[in-house]
């Protein structure tokens, strides 16, 4: 399930999911990007206020 949780060639899966579970995972993995991403620029955007001050 780990290699193929992008869901097809096209997006880097070396194997195509054979479980239903396998789009949820690439689902989760979008959701915990995204909010990785909103937190480094909430970080970052904190970061150079408080140095501006």
């Amino acid at each position: 399930m780990i290699l193929s949780h992008h869901g097809k060639h096209e997006w880097g899966s070396p194997i195509l999911p054979e479980t239903p579970e396998a789009p949820l995972i690439t689902t989760e993995v979008a959701i915990v990007l995204a909010v990785a991403v909103v937190a480094v620029i909430g970080i970052v955007g904190y970061l150079v206020i408080k140095k501006r001050k």
